[in-house]
């Protein structure tokens, strides 16, 4: 995956009480970039965006190569804008995030629902399909980049993952061969 293509041509960034539009490369080439699916109307969201900014603040004070793009979910260009201004990272443009790109991105990471925060390194590799939790737990970025275990859904689905594949082929085996062995149905009384 590269990273700069993803976002599109133009990030939104935060310049004194302005937003202005600039060439992704400055704040993503060679970082650990967090992708922060979320909306302003998603009160998940509105709850974990000020711990997910501390967090951030934080990372960056020590000086960690991390950026944090927003992809929007929100209704109107006006909200997007509205609920950035609470963000201390980057965004997408509103019409990349709700465009091809945006979709490009859920696709990607399989996405199911907001809010979700998905950490790749600066090679393009998942770190972590869902962050979300482990930066709720981690509030000062101690365990950062949070990599854990990545999701099934997270590096693609099943197809991908080969040892889960094989276990749900066994337990659907199992199953066949057990109901076609003419076994009782399970908590059936049988009689003495």
């Amino acid at each position: 995956m590269d990273i700069l293509e993803s976002v599109g041509p133009q990030l939104l960034v935060h310049d004194g009480q302005n937003i202005v539009k600039r060439s992704p490369g400055f704040y993503l080439k060679g970082k650990t970039v967090a992708f922060y699916f979320s909306a302003h109307w998603c009160p998940p969201c509105r709850q974990f965006t000020p711990q997910l900014a501390a967090v951030y603040r934080q990372l960056k004070a020590r000086g960690v190569a991390f950026e944090i793009v927003f992809v929007s979910s929100d209704r109107s260009p006006s909200d997007q804008e509205s609920y950035f201004r609470s963000m201390p990272w980057t965004a997408m443009l509103y019409e990349a995030a709700r465009g091809d790109l945006g979709r490009a991105l859920a696709q990607r990471f399989s996405l199911a629902g907001i809010p979700r925060l998905v950490v790749v390194g600066p090679d393009g590799a998942i770190v972590s399909g869902d962050a979300r939790a482990a930066v709720a737990a981690d509030p000062t970025g101690v365990n950062f980049p949070w990599a854990g275990p990545a999701s099934a859904v997270a590096t693609g689905g099943w197809a991908s993952n080969p040892v889960a594949l094989m276990l749900l082929f066994l337990v659907a085996w199992l199953v066949s061969n057990w109901m076609t062995k003419g076994h009782p149905a399970p908590m059936q009384h049988v009689p003495d």
